[in-house]
């Protein structure tokens, strides 16, 4: 709470989170440069105030800032050349995001998905969302954690 109460007047001041977020997205030159928008280095390095630490701010570009603002970009009252060109560079960054720090999910996943298939080498947080999606969707159709043969899903 503390980190984002930092974060909400300047994001005010300079045209609200949504406006915020879409320019961050169009002005990145790399992946790892949306995290500043949760880490301003004139926040990080004041003592006293909070900011999110480098690993959350990256959660939350993966699972908030890039699918929030592809979702703005979507949006039919967003003009049709800028709306490409966000989606695009949205997708872009995110395919291109590092890795995010590894997590229980992630670590399940490959035990229970590498008993019985070959789990490809996750290079990128893109990656680790589709092992998580794919590891969530087969618990969903029943398959336990650490089974010894994988069942095959319907239609598969």
């Amino acid at each position: 709470m503390a980190a984002i109460s930092a974060l909400v007047p300047i994001w005010s001041s300079e045209g609200g989170i949504a406006l915020v977020l879409r320019r961050t997205v169009q002005d990145a030159g790399t992946a790892r440069d949306l995290a500043t928008v949760f880490r301003p280095q004139n926040l990080v390095r004041n003592d006293g105030v909070k900011v999110f630490g480098a690993a959350r701010a990256a959660e939350i570009v993966v699972n908030v800032l890039l699918p929030g603002v592809f979702a703005m970009a979507t949006n039919r009252n967003t003009g049709q050349e800028v709306a490409v060109h966000l989606k695009n560079r949205a997708v872009e960054l995110y395919s291109s995001h590092p890795k995010l720090a590894g997590n229980s999910v992630i670590n399940e996943a490959k035990i229970a998905l590498g008993l019985s298939y070959t789990v490809p080498e996750v290079n990128n947080a893109r990656d680790q969302q589709g092992l998580i999606a794919l590891y969530r969707e087969l618990v969903r159709h029943g398959i336990k954690p650490r089974q010894p043969h994988q069942p095959r899903l319907p239609g598969v």
